[in-house]
């Protein structure tokens, strides 16, 4: 166990030089090749008992933020920004520091489900990109750190955010997981 929190140390020592030397190049106007590896801090895992209640309400077609480690179905995008969204249900678990770059996507697909945080419920992205449902569940998500070890509960609350079509059926079975907000008029 210290190992792997070791090794998982070393992974984010690894991201963060990698990313200010890209973000550097990035703000003097220089181009760059190199990719910027996986933040580790960023690939935790949704709750099971929540995947799968969510699954059976809406059977998703795609883990649309997975990796080899982490996706939830058998059909998973690593990298979403290349892929056609638009006849996919998509189960959208973000890096939750990059929501927003991504939100515009939320309204390509044939219905999607994105996890954040509370707080970015202020930030431009779902501004500019607002829910047809909003779920605010009944209690804390203890989201699974990539190092598998079970984390304690997180210090702000998650929201579901449904991009879609939803039927009455589904939002019926929305409610045994929390509050459910409509910008239905």
């Amino acid at each position: 166990m210290a190992t792997e929190r070791g090794s998982m140390a070393k992974e984010k020592a690894i991201y963060e030089a990698t990313y200010l030397e890209v973000t550097k190049k990035l703000a003097k106007g220089k181009k760059t090749t190199k990719k910027l590896p996986d933040d580790p801090t960023q690939s935790w895992r949704t709750p099971p008992d929540l995947f799968k209640k969510l699954d059976e309400i809406f059977g998703f077609t795609v883990d649309a933020f997975a990796n080899e480690k982490n996706h939830l179905l058998p059909k998973w995008w690593e990298d979403c920004e290349s892929e056609d969204w638009s006849n996919e249900i998509a189960f959208c678990n973000p890096p939750f520091g990059y929501v927003d770059k991504f939100l515009f996507r939320a309204s390509r697909a044939q219905m999607s489900l994105w996890l954040c945080m509370a707080n970015r419920l202020v930030s431009p992205g779902v501004n500019k990109y607002p829910p047809a449902l909003l779920i605010i569940p009944a209690r804390r998500l203890k989201f699974i750190p990539p190092d598998g070890i079970q984390a304690k509960s997180p210090t702000s609350g998650t929201v579901l955010l449904v991009y879609g079509k939803v039927s009455r059926e589904q939002i019926a079975r929305l409610e045994t997981i929390g509050s459910i907000w409509t910008s239905w008029k």
